[in-house]
């Protein structure tokens, strides 16, 4: 009865430590992806030549349940560096357990200088986070000469108009030279305004956009100098291109806006009688005419005025009829 009573307790304390241990459970299913390699590097291209460089990236599903794809991203600051030639990786596409899909990416920098950025893509749940691949490369070009690399105006009259001075820009290299784009920003010397309208301005020249220089040639950007209102200015004028060392090449300008010069003043001549001359302004510019000056009268005559004109008049002592002389 003893031995029972202690069977009994034993199987109770067995069935307790199965509790407090817990029963065998299956294994919980994982959801996961990733790409065949975390990086790729695409090494140097030349900047403006198209896309060149390709590479081929696999996506696989290492988890145990269903991917469904919602999106594709391709990050880099320039997006004409890279682009997605080819993929199987599209939108909506189902990755069962073990399976994969391709996408092919080519690089082809407009600039010069490292690049660097990331093909990502993204499941519907949000659930496995994305999955990302780090992409890099260099963008290499001609190196670029800029003749000048400040231009000063100096002091030019509100209203008025600078002469045009010329910027050169010259491909110093061997491969071609593109122009992306040129402009101007104005700016006080108190910092920039961005909304502030620029008393220079770009007058014309070769230089534009789409333009591209072959080896060892040139072309120009003109400006202008137009102040508004008194005081200092200054501008930059960018020049966008796929250049070595890098992009953009800047060249600064500088002004000075001062007040017109007053109006022009003549003198007017004054007749008999007029203690001071008169001054008085001319629209025209042009000197206004002074009145004839009086005739100088001979001997036994004397000078009169008659009708707003000057005469001399013979003297006639014992009459005094005055008789007029055709003198002018």
């Amino acid at each position: 009865m003893h031995w029972r009573k202690r069977e009994s307790r034993i199987w109770t304390i067995c069935a307790l430590l199965v509790i407090a241990i817990g029963a065998p459970t299956a294994e919980a299913a994982t959801t996961s992806w990733e790409f065949d390699t975390p990086s790729y590097d695409f090494g140097e291209a030349p900047a403006g030549g198209g896309l060149t460089e390709s590479h081929e990236f696999q996506l696989m599903n290492t988890g145990d349940t269903s991917i469904t794809i919602s999106q594709t991203v391709l990050g880099l600051p320039e997006k004409e560096a890279l682009a997605v030639t080819e993929s199987a990786c599209l939108k909506g596409l189902v990755l069962e357990p073990g399976s994969s899909c391709r996408t092919v990416v080519a690089f082809g920098p407009i600039t010069s200088g490292p690049k660097t950025g990331y093909l990502k893509f993204k499941s519907l749940s949000e659930d496995p986070p994305p999955a990302e691949v780090r992409l890099e490369g260099e963008g290499f070009g001609p190196p670029i000469g800029i003749e000048a690399e400040r231009l000063e105006f100096g002091s030019i009259a509100v209203g008025a108009t600078s002469p045009v001075q010329t910027i050169t820009v010259e491909n110093r290299g061997s491969s071609p030279l593109r122009i992306y784009g040129v402009s101007a920003a104005g700016w006080d010397y108190e910092g920039w305004t961005l909304e502030y309208a620029s008393p220079f301005h770009l007058a014309g020249g070769s230089c534009k956009e789409g333009e591209v220089l072959t080896a060892f040639a040139d072309c120009t950007i003109e400006a202008l100098f137009t102040p508004s209102k008194e005081g200092s200015f200054g501008s930059i004028i960018s020049i966008s291109d796929n250049a070595s060392p890098g992009s953009p090449q800047t060249v600064q300008l500088t002004g000075k806006g001062v007040a017109p010069p007053p109006p022009t003043s003549i003198s007017v001549g004054a007749g008999p009688g007029t203690s001071s001359n008169a001054s008085a302004s001319s629209p025209s510019g042009q000197r206004a005419k002074s009145p004839p000056a009086p005739p100088h009268c001979g001997r036994g005559r004397r000078l009169e005025k008659f009708k707003g004109r000057y005469h001399c008049v013979r003297r006639m002592p014992k009459h005094h009829h005055r008789r007029r002389s055709n003198a002018a």
